[in-house]
């Protein structure tokens, strides 16, 4: 009876660690390149660039988050979505950015998709703009996913806030290597 016990408890560890280390296999670290247009305080528009650094960081500015040095920004392939996570750790932080609903075309191999999608900021359920772009996906024998890009164009607009006014954002987005908790 003993044995049972602990073999069940030994199982049911191994499967939550599985579940745990399988729920971050698929994050990739992510690119941005752009523009935000924005007013001064003499009504001129300015122009200023943006990083995924600074993306994140106004995420985090926007959620009362002061300390982002621990923080990365990724792609998660399985959630389709941009998410800020703990860098030492995988573990989630914000969910930042949702694809949502647009067209996709997907060739006969299932390798590489073309797509349009809405993007939705945090929680919200109006789109707050698109992107387009390509998706390459690698497989392993098992049917696994190996490898993962995904590269394409963004705008997005966001209406003035407690501390900001009115921005539109343009860019370029580019998923890099696989997230490594534990590694810049």
């Amino acid at each position: 009876m003993k044995h049972t016990v602990k073999f069940a408890l030994g199982a049911a560890l191994l499967w939550f660690s599985a579940q745990v280390v399988t729920a971050q296999t698929n994050l990739y670290r992510l690119s941005f390149a752009g523009t935000c247009r924005t007013t001064n305080n003499l009504g001129g528009i300015v122009v200023l660039p943006i990083s995924a650094r600074s993306l994140l960081n106004e995420f985090a500015e926007n959620h009362g988050i002061t300390n982002t040095a621990s923080l990365a920004l990724v792609f998660d392939v399985d959630a389709d979505e941009v998410e800020i996570v703990n860098a030492a750790d995988g573990s989630p932080v914000l969910n930042a950015l949702h694809f949502q609903d647009g067209v996709s075309v997907l060739n006969r191999a299932g390798t590489t998709r073309e797509r349009q999608a809405f993007l939705y900021v945090d929680d919200e359920t109006s789109a707050s703009g698109s992107a387009a772009g390509a998706a390459f996906y690698r497989r392993d024998l098992a049917g696994n996913l190996a490898g993962f890009n995904f590269h394409g164009e963004f705008q997005l607009g966001r209406p003035t806030d407690a501390t900001h006014r009115n921005r539109v954002y343009r860019g370029v987005f580019s998923t890099l290597a696989k997230f490594v908790p534990g590694k810049s």
